[in-house]
């Protein structure tokens, strides 16, 4: 997948490049995830100048929507067409991240999983660590009595 500099987005959508970053800033708000160089910042691809190019003519089009609702829109594909939703306060579409939601319950899941193994694992080693504690105690007991003895026959 091509790869697009920030200036060939800018002039691609005739738009300044603090612009660009504030169309990015808003779309990672909602959830979108843009590559990143192995200094941190934005690589910019073919998927992401279409997203801006929608975004911007959605704004233009729907100036009394906030730009994340619209962003959320355009991302969401229940919402391809904008023109057909009525502008009532837009209700936040939770099914958009449905998907995201589930793989945190699942992870919670496997989380809760390993904290219960751990915790068996652990309770277990303090057994195991009471019982040689014990162990200790004795021998260390039937050593300090055969010194003793042996302290007692010298004399």
């Amino acid at each position: 997948m091509n790869s697009y500099e920030v200036k060939a987005i800018c002039d691609e959508l005739q738009i300044a490049d603090s612009t660009l970053r504030k169309y990015a800033t808003i779309f990672e708000k909602v959830g979108y995830i843009f590559a990143r160089d192995s200094y941190g910042r934005r690589i910019y691809n073919q998927k992401d100048l279409q997203t801006f190019k929608r975004f911007k003519k959605e704004k233009k089009k729907n100036s009394k929507i906030d730009n994340q609702t619209i962003a959320l829109r355009i991302l969401d594909i229940r919402y391809q067409d904008l023109e057909h939703i009525p502008d009532n306060g837009v209700e936040f579409p939770f099914y958009y991240f449905e998907k995201q939601y589930q793989d945190l319950i699942q992870i919670l899941h496997q989380l809760q999983n390993s904290v219960f193994e751990l915790t068996k694992k652990n309770e277990e080693i303090e057994k195991n660590q009471a019982e040689q504690s014990a162990l200790f105690q004795i021998v260390l007991a039937e050593k300090k009595d055969s010194i003793i003895d042996k302290l007692r026959r010298k004399r």
